[in-house]
C-alpha cells in the first residue's frame, strides 16, 4: 500500500475516497458519462433537425442583409477576437447585427425547443442511466449535506 508521510493512500488516492463516502458505495460506477453524452449529442443532434436548419437559413439571410456572410451563428461566434480586452467597434456591429436577427427569427425559442425535445428522446432512450444518475446525485447531495453538518 501506497503511504504518503506516513499515512496509508486509500485505493484510488483521498478522491476516490471521498466519492466512496458521498455515494455511500465502494463501487464507484456511473452514468455520468451518458448525461453527458446526452448534453453533448442533443446540441449537436438539435442543428441537424428541419426546425433549426430553417432557422439557421433565415437568420443567416437577415444577417446577409446586414451586410455579413455567415451560415450559422456559431460562426459568427467564432469570427469574434477573444485575445483582446474589449471588443472593436466591428465586433459590436456584427454583435448588434446577431442579436437583432437572432430576435427577428426567434432563433433562441426554436433552437431551444428542437433541443429540448431532441434531450427528452435521449433520455427515454437511457432511462435506465439517467435514472440511476438521479438517484446517484441525490445520494451524493444527502451525504455531503451529512459531512458538512458533521464539519460544522
Amino acid at each position: 500500500m501506497k503511504r504518503v508521510r506516513g499515512k496509508a493512500v486509500p485505493p484510488g488516492g483521498c478522491a476516490q475516497e471521498a466519492e466512496r463516502e458521498l455515494l455511500g458505495r465502494d463501487d464507484l460506477k456511473s452514468a455520468a458519462g451518458v448525461v453527458s453524452r446526452i448534453n453533448t449529442g442533443s446540441f449537436s443532434e438539435s442543428m441537424t433537425t428541419g426546425a433549426v436548419k430553417k432557422v439557421f437559413a433565415a437568420w443567416s439571410s437577415c444577417m446577409d442583409g446586414a451586410g455579413y456572410d455567415f451560415v450559422d451563428p456559431l460562426k459568427s461566434i467564432g469570427s469574434a477576437d477573444l485575445s483582446t480586452p474589449t471588443a472593436s467597434a466591428a465586433e459590436k456591429k456584427l454583435a448588434a447585427a446577431d442579436v437583432t436577427c437572432k430576435e427577428s427569427v426567434d432563433l433562441v425559442a426554436v433552437w431551444s425547443r428542437a433541443e429540448t425535445a431532441v434531450q427528452k428522446r435521449m433520455i427515454r432512450e437511457e432511462a435506465a442511466a439517467t435514472t440511476a444518475q438521479r438517484a446517484d446525485n441525490a445520494v451524493r447531495l444527502r451525504n455531503a449535506a451529512a459531512v458538512i453538518e458533521k464539519s460544522g
